[in-house]
């Protein structure tokens, strides 16, 4: 765990490694686990004192025998070698969101999505991933897992491409997340009485609507 971080922060990487631990001890023997894999980010990344050149992925699974997982899962030509797993640890309500919601069309504030495009692009996958969300609010609550399918971390992935070429072009992004996903964005944006939680929302607040 890094030295001197805040206590949500603290809680949240206890309750990682316990996640760590009831996957590891429940995971069949075809099945191996790495944790907390070191990455350099990819090619096209910002080489700038400013970014992060490396990263860390919470899990890999990999399977080590195909036949005996195709037991389980089908046949062997039908599995991916290695899948992408990324934890999360939400509050209660969070948690609750996390289990309905769409990932093809819903916001994606917190950016979980472009992490887990990211780290799948640094590492040479192209199959789904799973982002996996820890109720810190109820800790009795099972892990909650979702398949994000390769469509969509495609499509993320794309975005946030031209997302860092914009910005390293110095290209200015407007009111994008507001205009993405309109009052879908109020809890992000700090609009409609919603907090917000966007360091921009104030500049978004003070541009006028674009035509």
């Amino acid at each position: 765990m890094p030295e001197n971080i805040g206590l949500t922060f603290s809680v949240g990487h206890l309750l990682h490694e316990m996640s760590y631990a009831a996957v590891k001890s429940a995971a069949p023997l075809f099945l191996e686990v790495e944790f907390e894999k070191k990455v350099s980010l990819p090619d096209w990344w910002p080489k700038h004192e400013k970014f992060n050149q490396e990263g860390t992925v919470d899990m890999v699974l990999r399977i080590a025998d195909k036949d005996e997982a195709a037991k389980y899962f089908g046949f062997p030509d039908t599995l991916s070698d290695e899948v992408l797993v990324d934890f999360k640890t939400m509050g209660g309500f969070s948690w609750r969101e996390h289990g309905k919601k769409q990932f093809d069309h819903e916001p994606d504030a917190f950016g979980y999505l472009a992490q887990l495009a990211i780290y799948r692009d640094s590492l040479g996958m192209n199959g789904g991933a799973i982002l996996a969300g820890i109720n810190r609010d109820a800790l009795a609550s099972p892990l909650k897992p979702r398949w994000i399918t390769p469509h969509i971390l495609d499509k993320e992935l794309e975005r946030v491409k031209a997302a860092v070429q914009g910005a390293l072009d110095g290209k200015d992004p407007g009111r994008q997340f507001q205009d993405r996903w309109k009052d879908n964005g109020n809890f992000y944006c700090g609009k409609g009485g919603k907090k917000g939680y966007c360091p921009f929302s104030k500049v978004c607040a003070e541009r006028e609507p674009e035509d």
